[in-house]
């Protein structure tokens, strides 16, 4: 795959709403998946949470650091989805997983890692994707100043890292950006 060139992708940004909830947002927008979601680093779950009320075959493996998954399970319990939902409290770097994901979110990139480690976790995530499956990052709204990155490197992370149809998701949210792309099923 060719390294990505902002020539031959062009970058189609729609402002977002004034209002909105993004997660919820993100999982009305993409494809529904009927098999498992992974949500690295994931917090309070919000992002694997909506996709899983949104997509009711979906089931969801939720990664967080063993110090945060406290509050990851709490916010599953809260929203009554422990059934459908596995725990992981591990490192982003070391935990090793099988894969076959149909969707990954990786939410707030920026904050989870420091460039150049940013990429590096784009690339790390993609080998975890199933043939056709998709990934979707998102990061606040870019800013030079305050080091998140532009919307072009989000999806230059996603091409270089093999995916295809990197595209930007509108979120309805003013500080927040989405974007994803898909591991062609060669099969």
């Amino acid at each position: 795959m060719a390294p990505y060139d902002d020539a031959s992708h062009p970058v189609v940004v729609a402002r977002p709403t004034e209002t909105g909830d993004a997660p919820q947002r993100l999982a009305t927008v993409i494809p529904p998946v009927s098999g498992t979601i992974l949500d690295l680093g994931a917090g309070a779950a919000s992002w694997s949470i909506a996709m899983l009320r949104a997509w009711p075959d979906a089931t969801a493996h939720v990664l967080d650091l063993p110090s945060g998954v406290g509050r990851t399970a709490s916010a599953i319990s809260a929203a009554g989805l422990t059934d459908r939902c596995d725990l992981i409290g591990a490192d982003l770097w070391s935990v090793e997983l099988d894969g076959g994901y149909e969707q990954i979110v990786i939410a707030g990139v920026d904050r989870l890692v420091e460039p150049p480690q940013d990429s590096a976790l784009v690339t790390r995530a993609v080998r975890w994707l199933a043939p056709g499956g998709r990934l979707a990052i998102v990061s606040h709204s870019p800013d030079p100043e305050g080091g998140h990155p532009s919307t072009s490197t989000l999806l230059r992370w996603l091409v270089d890292a093999g995916l295809s149809d990197a595209t930007m998701i509108d979120l309805g949210h003013p500080s927040l950006v989405a974007a994803t792309a898909t591991l062609e099923d060669l099969t």
